[in-house]
Parts: C-alpha cells; structure tokens; sequence
C-alpha cells in the first residue's frame, strides 16, 4: 500500500505531461473568461471544476501570460519590414547559438519594456481609482442593487452585521474590489479594509481588535466552506475508488488554507497600520506594496 502512494504522488507531482496540460487548460480557461480569475473560481460547472485542479499552477501561468503581453507589446523584430539578408543573418546566428543584440537596441528594447511596464501601472492605478470613486459616490439604491448579488451567505451576514460600523468599513473595501476586479487585488484591499476598520472614530482599540478577527475569520471560515468543504468526496469509497483525484483535491485544499492563512496574515497588517496611524492615509501607505506579489516593495 505504501509503495502504492508513493507512486501516485510521483506521478501527481512529477509528471511534467500533466502539468503541461494543466496549465494549457488553465491558458484557454483564462482566454475563455477574458483573465476573469473570481468569475472562474466561482464557475459551479465544469469549468470550475477545471481550474480547481488547474489552480497550483495559477500564478505561473498568470507570469506567462504578463510575460507573453509584454514581448508583444515590445515590438523589436518586424519581419515584414527586414530584408531577405537579414532575415537569413538572424536565423544563421540563431541556429548557430550565438547572436548577441546590439547595445543601441537592447537598450531601445528595455526602454520599451520600461514604458510599457509604466503605461500598465498606470492604467491600473486608473482602475482603483475609479472604483474608490464609484464606491463613494454609491447612492442608497446603487447599495440595495450590490447587495442583491451578494451570496446567500453575504446576505445573512448583512442582515446581522449591517448595523457595526467595523462591518461598513470592510464592505466598502469588499465592493472596491469587486469593481476593480484585478488579479490579486484582495492582497491590497483586505488591508485596506482593515487599515480603516482600525482608524475608526469612537471606538475602543480592544472593540476594534476583537471585531476585525470576528468579522475576518468568519469571512475565511465561509470561503473554505464553499471552496473546500462542499467540494469534498461525498463518501469513502469515491475516496478509495479515485485517489489520484483525492490527492489532487487535498494539494488543492491544502493551497486554500494557505490562501485564507495569508489573508488572515494581510488583514493583521493593515489593522495594526490603521490602530497605530490614525493621522495617516492607508492609501498612501498601500503605495509601497507589491499587491501582485503580496510584498513590500
């Protein structure tokens, strides 16, 4: 038996075919729902299900795919414009192993890759900002309309919370996100939410401390519920029956722990940012973080 598991995890973690066609599937899920990763994980069919077992490779196929955009972006070899001696030059040197660009055009290359990195930012930093602007200027009706996509869940904890204040503070970080809808953008928003949650206004730093751990880990709570628990094997023998799939979806499990283990980790920070700066701007201070890659810059 154990010589049996042992070559099912060798086969589930060191097939590099597997791995290939996973992440080749995770490529066309990705083309098919337009880089939409929440529409994806929320999928209840078949594609959903695709992507959670494609999902341990999310973030190296997300790198290819920015990095496919980039040299696409980067225009530095036109064929169509090179003469025919050229273009045969480039292949020789190709083929041979050694062609070396030029200092003039590697640099006019990396100045390209530079302006179109800025551009990016730019247009994302347009993005949050026009989604804080949204969420400001939401109106009482605008906040019945989001409410009513909210999930059943969301909806309970609404009727419940709706009234704290420390709940107000994450919900409009909670929608900032939701119309901002950027790959990763829960690693800035949750300590966003609760940055402001700790700089609230008449409340008690223990209230504060006390709620924002409430409120955050029935948030991970429900989340794990949803993406874990009601995805499990309904019985034993469909375990016993499909282990190299058990397997699967324990590595998978295992990476959503880790996800909520990181939230939880990211909503600590901003909150002893927000308690310990009331004076402060939790914006200005998120212009240091790597949100992409989770880390400070």
């Amino acid at each position: 038996m154990k010589n049996f598991m042992v070559e099912i995890m060798e086969d589930v973690m060191s097939n590099r075919a597997e791995k290939e066609e996973r992440k080749k599937k995770l490529h066309d899920l990705l083309d098919k729902y337009r880089d939409d990763v929440r529409a994806l994980d929320g999928d209840p069919g078949l594609d959903g299900i695709d992507f959670m077992f494609a999902k341990p490779y999310l973030d190296e196929v997300l790198e290819e795919r920015r990095i496919r955009r980039e040299r696409q972006s980067v225009v530095y070899d036109n064929k169509s414009n090179m003469g025919e001696a050229f273009r045969e030059d480039i292949k020789k040197r190709r083929e041979d192993g050694v062609e070396k660009v030029s200092a003039s055009r590697k640099s006019e290359q990396q100045s390209n890759i530079i302006s179109s990195e800025a551009d990016k930012d730019t247009e994302i930093k347009n993005i949050m900002n026009e989604a804080k602007r949204k969420i400001e200027n939401m109106s009482a009706k605008d906040w019945e309309t989001y409410k009513k996509k909210m999930s059943k869940s969301q909806k309970i904890a609404d009727e419940l919370l709706g009234w704290m204040p420390e709940y107000q503070a994450l919900l409009k970080a909670k929608a900032e996100l939701d119309v901002a809808n950027l790959v990763n953008g829960d690693n800035y928003y949750h300590r966003l939410g609760m940055c402001q949650l700790g700089q609230l206004k008449d409340l008690s730093v223990s209230r504060k401390r006390i709620v924002s751990k409430l409120l955050g880990g029935m948030k991970e709570i429900n989340d794990l519920y949803k993406k874990v628990i009601k995805k499990a094997p309904d019985d034993l023998a469909e375990v016993v029956e499909n282990p190299v799939d058990t397997i699967k979806f324990i590595l998978y499990s295992l990476d959503m722990i880790e996800d909520s283990r990181k939230d939880m980790q990211n909503n600590e920070e901003g909150l002893n940012f927000g308690l310990n700066n009331s004076d402060k701007s939790c914006r200005e201070w998120l212009d240091g973080l790597d949100w992409r890659n989770n880390r400070w810059k």
